[in-house]
């Protein structure tokens, strides 16, 4: 299961996540999160958009997540995996 990078939803207002935390709750049996999917208290906007909206965070560089889009094996971000 580790072998695949967790794409996690975590909001602020989760119980397992710190009010001021920056990055996601990982849960075992991962050690890091490949995208977080999250919303700010007062929510986000994005252009063309009216309505609050989620946004999404790849913990990589912009070159790992070209390579990943193109299905290369991307370098994980769990060091254990």
């Amino acid at each position: 299961l580790c072998s695949y990078g967790l794409w996690i939803a975590s909001y602020k207002n989760e119980k397992q996540e710190p009010a001021d935390s920056d990055v996601p709750y990982v849960p075992a049996p991962w050690s890091d999160w490949r995208f977080w999917q999250w919303s700010g208290d007062k929510g986000q906007s994005a252009p063309g958009i009216p309505q609050v909206v989620d946004h999404d965070v790849y913990n990589g560089t912009e070159a790992d997540l070209r390579a990943w889009a193109r299905g290369d094996d991307a370098p994980s971000t769990n060091p254990e995996a």
